[in-house]
């Protein structure tokens, strides 16, 4: 149901918000190269016409060492870059919420002991 959710999503909005995708244009398939950017100016398509992306690249922290440090000069750390699969991660998201709520929920059956 989550991957579903997530494919549908897709196919609405990814159109809108992204600058490049794949289209179906005169019968056949078109590709793009490279990486498509998020709410660049316009997206390449339109509401309900964008294509089902599943999997996202997320680069959530870059450094670059200074020269002044020896054993570091010029370089890069990257923290946190992840490639992950959205529906993949509405399940995980969905199995973590229903463990939390088993575990904090009230058991049938069972009562607290009276002092």
């Amino acid at each position: 149901m989550a991957g579903a959710i997530s494919n549908l999503i897709d196919c609405l909005f990814y159109g809108i918000i992204f600058n490049k995708g794949v289209r179906f244009i005169n019968h056949s398939w078109n590709f793009y190269e490279g990486i498509s950017n998020i709410f660049y100016k316009k997206g390449y398509s339109f509401f309900l016409c964008g294509c089902v992306v599943d999997m996202f690249y997320v680069k959530l922290l870059k450094i670059k060492m200074p020269n002044y440090i020896p054993l570091f000069r010029n370089v890069e750390l990257k923290f946190l870059n992840v490639i992950f699969n959205l529906a993949d991660l509405f399940i995980f998201m969905g199995v973590i919420i229903f463990c939390l709520f088993k575990l904090f929920s009230p058991q049938a059956g069972f009562e607290p002991a009276t002092p």
